[in-house]
């Protein structure tokens, strides 16, 4: 998850690896070993990569809630299970408003 997310946030403020290793003072080869797997930051680099790039280090690693930037991670089976799952708590959202709105009344 956190290679994809990396790249999602790179890619959301526009920078290149390169760019984005300058101002986290790495290389660019680094960048690209997070982005693809390969290795993995310390602590201290990910908070700073977490800084530059405006997001959460739950974002960076996959602790927070899906929200619409994230669509594009997941694949298609994974799409259609966060789906289902949506509808059933909507569904449930929507029971529980009703029973508040007959309470209110």
């Amino acid at each position: 998850m956190f290679q994809k997310r990396l790249k999602v946030a790179r890619k959301n403020k526009k920078y290149t690896q390169e760019e984005l290793a300058e101002l986290v003072m790495t290389t660019k080869a680094t960048i690209s070993n997070y982005e693809n797997g390969y290795s993995t930051p310390s602590i201290d680099m990910l908070l700073l990569l977490s800084s530059k790039l405006d997001v959460s280090v739950d974002f960076l690693l996959g602790n927070d809630d899906i929200d619409s930037s994230d669509i594009e991670l997941f694949s298609k089976e994974e799409l259609v299970l966060i789906k289902n799952n949506l509808t059933e708590n909507k569904i449930k959202l929507e029971s529980i408003i009703l029973k508040i709105e007959k309470l209110l009344k």
